[in-house]
């Protein structure tokens, strides 16, 4: 039996009302997991006048309360092409990310630029970020490609990530950590060889001037960017109680902290299971991770890249287990220790976040409290 013009336009209106229904259900339902995911941080200023930061603290309230009432709008930014960037090696630098980014380039199944591409951290990185991907799109393959990206200042500048969050719901992370003192030292090396062959005429900071207290860095190095933990916590991936939030607001006055909201899932690791983990594993997680048919080759057999040892030294290159820094070291083993038991006690536990071989990544943060210059012979 045919319908009737009326019964006709009342079923296009039911549907258009369940289809409207729908979708307000299904960015209601993100609007309430992002909720979630900040009730922990958003309960523990509710008390902020009992904390000595009140401006702060004030501030990020309002700054939590913004990031869950504009989910709905960041949905209006989704990129228009059926799919988005697919991952992004995001951090941190010096801790095996060129690598990763050489390894993955040559995926059969990944496109994806074969230097840094940190353009989604400026105000229209949405629309340069658009304009990489169409370019990576035009690349035809048998196989469903991957699209990925490598940036290594997204998890200290979460601009990125927030850019990220207008694009796709799907972007997984891949996040790199290293022994801080050995990270601070090779960081710090990198850009003084960085200062040189790019003819750079600032001054080269000494590394007393890069310790806590101080606002400046040295092209982003700084003891302070050894606090891993600091940094994680800006996305949002487990509760914060009032004392970490407190500490990732005034851990240091180099870089402003705030909470950045997002559905992204994470891939996190450790440089020794680069070199000295399963590595068999981690390739076949990583693969996993990524959604690859194709497995990733033997990580043994991959040259490292961009590892310091072939680069020419300079007066100010630094020799960090001098004693002249034993200070230094200090400080950073001290930073070793905080990072390391919240990274392994509390943030891997999040269900959006992947490790592989978890027994041995937890031992090798337990190592960050541990003088690795303790270990070299003389």
């Amino acid at each position: 039996m045919m319908s009737s013009p009326s019964q006709t336009q009342s079923q296009s209106n039911s549907s258009s009302v369940i289809s409207d229904s729908n979708e307000s259900r299904r960015v209601s339902g993100f609007k309430n997991k992002t909720f979630k995911v900040l009730l922990g941080a958003t309960m523990t200023i509710q008390f902020f006048h009992l904390l000595p930061n009140f401006r702060s603290l004030h501030h990020l309230r309002d700054q939590l309360q913004d990031n869950v009432d504009n989910v709905h709008q960041q949905q209006q930014y989704k990129l228009q092409q059926e799919e988005g960037i697919s991952f992004a090696v995001a951090g941190f630098p010096k801790c095996g990310t060129t690598f990763l980014l050489q390894m993955l380039g040559q995926h059969p199944e990944i496109v994806m630029p074969q230097t840094e591409f940190c353009d989604l951290v400026k105000k229209d990185g949405v629309n340069r970020t658009r304009l990489l991907l169409q370019d990576m799109m035009k690349q035809s393959s048998p196989k469903p490609l991957k699209y990925g990206i490598k940036c290594p200042a997204m998890v200290r500048d979460t601009n990125a990530i927030e850019t990220l969050t207008k694009m796709s719901d799907d972007t997984r992370l891949i996040v790199g950590l290293r022994h801080p003192v050995l990270f601070f030292a090779s960081f710090y090396n990198f850009r003084v060889w960085g200062h040189y062959k790019f003819n750079h005429t600032t001054p080269i900071l000494s590394p007393f001037k890069l310790t806590d207290g101080s606002e400046k860095t040295f092209h982003n190095a700084h003891v302070a960017h050894a606090r891993f933990d600091n940094f994680l916590m800006q996305l949002a991936k487990v509760p914060l109680s009032k004392s970490e939030l407190h500490r990732m607001l005034n851990s240091d006055n180099v870089w402003k902290k705030r909470i950045s909201p997002n559905p992204f899932q994470i891939f996190i690791y450790t440089d020794d299971q680069l070199q000295h983990g399963n590595t068999s594993q981690f390739a076949r997680d990583l693969q996993h991770f990524l959604g690859l048919e194709t497995p990733l080759p033997d990580l043994n057999s991959e040259p490292r890249a961009n590892d310091g040892s072939s680069r020419p030294t300079f007066p100010e290159t630094i020799n960090i287990c001098d004693a002249k820094f034993e200070r230094i070291r200090s400080k950073l083993l001290q930073h070793g220790k905080e990072s390391s038991k919240w990274i392994s006690e509390k943030f891997i536990e999040s269900k959006d976040v992947t490790v592989s071989d978890k027994k041995f990544f937890i031992e090798s943060l337990r190592t960050w409290g541990d003088d690795p210059c303790a270990l070299v012979t003389t």
